[in-house]
């Protein structure tokens, strides 16, 4: 027979109270999702919260922050529309209580914005598979075409990273600063680079199925990490002198395996302060939708079947 449940009542004497859960709840990340959720609202993005994933390492399902979605139109020189941009960004948020710290690697920097430019050729899916350009007598896919729009972008590229820490206190009696990784930081990392690979193969395996050739669909996908505070990038020249800069963005590119055998991907990750997000989405992923819209104005047209080339 099986046993009945008890349940405990709950201890009044050790009960939170207001002003403590007020500061708890400061000291998380819930309001700061909350409160960048609305921002994206107000941007006009479609927003999904807390939608369910699965973990491939635990064999589990977890949630991720929130998904937000927008479209924009893509215009030629003879045609009013020829397609959709679709802006899809996956977002974790974190509240920390120290500067989220990057440190350029200048001995690879080179190998660095390589493996930069060849994933933001991967993170793009969608139609046609293939756009025949008639005057050069080639042939090019969506991501093919993005990244020709995106090339013109490497002038106004701030750095890339690939190395990041956080500080923390040691345990007395001497209370010295070291830097570290910490664990929270690096699942919300895990947890950005596993979405986006899902969605990157699921958007694949869904236009794999259609062979149509007569609009332009062109998919970005995009993680982003939120972070309430500060986030800090050092630099170290020829004699070790270390510089430090606070800024308001980074790229960072993580280095992660879906499964104990495979081996590791790159993925190019935003990380935004709360207060710049704002600006963030209007000026650097508006500046890639407008390369992307001017790139197709003049280069993108329809044959006589009514079919997608390049010019």
């Amino acid at each position: 027979m099986a046993e009945i449940a008890t349940v405990k009542p709950l201890n009044f004497n050790h009960k939170i109270s207001i002003e403590d859960a007020k500061e708890a709840l400061k000291r998380s990340g819930y309001l700061l999702e909350c409160r960048v959720a609305e921002v994206l609202r107000s941007a006009k993005y479609l927003i999904e919260t807390n939608p369910l994933y699965f973990d491939p390492i635990t064999n589990k399902k977890r949630e991720i922050d929130l998904k937000a979605l927008n479209f924009f139109e893509i215009h030629s020189k003879k045609e009013k529309r020829v397609g959709l941009v679709e802006l899809q960004l996956i977002l974790e948020c974190i509240n920390n209580s120290q500067p989220l710290t990057f440190i350029k690697n200048t001995s690879t920097h080179d190998d660095t914005l390589n493996s930069y430019y060849g994933l933001q050729y991967k993170a793009v899916s969608g139609l046609p598979h293939e756009m025949p350009s008639p005057k050069w007598d080639t042939t090019s896919s969506v991501a093919g075409l993005v990244s020709i729009a995106m090339c013109s972008l490497e002038d106004d590229l701030d750095e890339v990273y690939t190395q990041y820490c956080n500080f923390k206190t040691k345990n007395k009696p001497s209370n010295e600063w070291m830097a570290f990784h910490d664990d929270f930081q690096q699942d919300c990392f895990n947890a950005l680079c596993t979405v986006n690979e899902q969605d990157i193969q699921e958007s694949n395996a869904f236009y794999e199925k259609l062979s149509y050739k007569n609009s332009l669909n062109i998919n970005l996908h995009i993680p982003i990490l939120i972070v309430q505070n500060e986030i800090w990038v050092v630099s170290q020249d020829e004699s070790q002198d270390i510089e430090i800069k606070q800024v308001n963005f980074v790229n960072y590119i993580r280095s992660t395996a879906s499964s104990p055998n495979m081996d590791a991907q790159g993925t190019h990750i935003y990380v935004v302060t709360e207060n710049f997000l704002t600006t963030f989405l209007k000026e650097e992923l508006g500046k890639k939708i407008k390369r992307i819209q001017d790139y197709c104005f003049e280069h993108i047209a329809k044959d006589k079947n009514g079919n997608i080339v390049q010019l």
